[in-house]
């Protein structure tokens, strides 16, 4: 989030609409594997700078309460719990202007407390876009795994809402991989028996992508043996793949218990294998 917030004042806010509309991007792809029609698709987000201009602002309201709905209503098809609505974000948005009427009314009223109101609408003013930006983005992370997975084996893609609402998923014969920290952070990627789940930046070879980077195209691998009930980590990196003692993987293949804690590269991205 610090590249985001650095570049976007560094670039005066190019970067961020950059940014914004790789976000669109792939919140389209993702949602609309749940959508009977591509009508809630987000437009470039140019257009949604723009119409927010000429409106006054409104467009923006408008955008951020519909696709962080849409975006809430396709996690719970995809099964990932997300627990911010469209409300959720603009609250974070603005906040500032609902506490600056707060402390007008304090203000007329007397109170000294007014004071205070307008330090921590000031701070919202500042940090408020960006958690709302934070949030959205770390929600379509959560959801960005399974999509991938999912689609990855399947060229038939109006079935990839059937395959994932599945009652044969049964999540104890299967592992889980926990986003420890960075992007992925608090996620869940189940992963099934024999299957294996490359890691890194390329969009095509990968099924979590990392943007970071000291990150590989293709960074490791994970593969589930469920008779084992254990791992198979390959690191096919040429920053490094670590333990959480900082100990390296070797360049092999790997047996690695539930517990493991995979560090990659300088250690923004952690997993845990559980």
């Amino acid at each position: 989030m610090w590249k985001f917030i650095i570049f976007g004042f560094l670039t005066c806010g190019i970067y961020s609409i950059y940014y914004m509309w790789g976000v669109c991007k792939d919140l389209n792809i993702i949602c609309r594997h749940t959508e009977k029609s591509a009508d809630n698709d987000s437009p470039n987000y140019i257009f949604v700078v723009l119409l927010s201009v000429v409106t006054f602002g409104i467009y923006e309201i408008y955008w951020w309460y519909k696709q962080g709905n849409r975006l809430q209503k396709s996690g719970k098809k995809y099964k990932v719990e997300i627990k911010e609505s469209g409300i959720s974000y603009l609250m974070w948005k603005f906040l500032p202007i609902i506490l600056s009427v707060i402390g007008v009314v304090f203000l007329l009223l007397g109170s000294s407390i007014s004071l205070v109101i307008y330090m921590v609408a000031y701070f919202f003013v500042l940090c408020g876009n960006y958690i709302a930006i934070y949030l959205f983005v770390k929600n379509l992370n959560k959801v960005a795994p399974i999509y991938n997975r999912l689609v990855s084996g399947d060229d038939d893609q109006d079935t990839i809402v059937d395959a994932n609402t599945d009652d044969t998923w049964d999540k104890e014969e299967n592992g889980m991989i926990y986003g420890k920290k960075g992007i992925y952070k608090d996620s869940e990627i189940e992963i099934y028996d024999q299957e294996e789940i490359i890691i890194g930046r390329d969009r095509n070879q990968c099924n979590l992508i990392l943007t970071n980077a000291d990150i590989s195209r293709k960074h490791c691998g994970i593969s589930y043996r469920m008779e084992f009930r254990n791992y198979i980590v390959t690191d096919y990196s040429s920053t490094g793949l670590y333990y959480a003692d900082g100990t390296p993987f070797p360049k092999k293949p790997v047996v690695c218990e539930k517990g493991t804690i995979l560090k990659l590269a300088d250690g923004e991205n952690e997993f845990l294998l559980r």
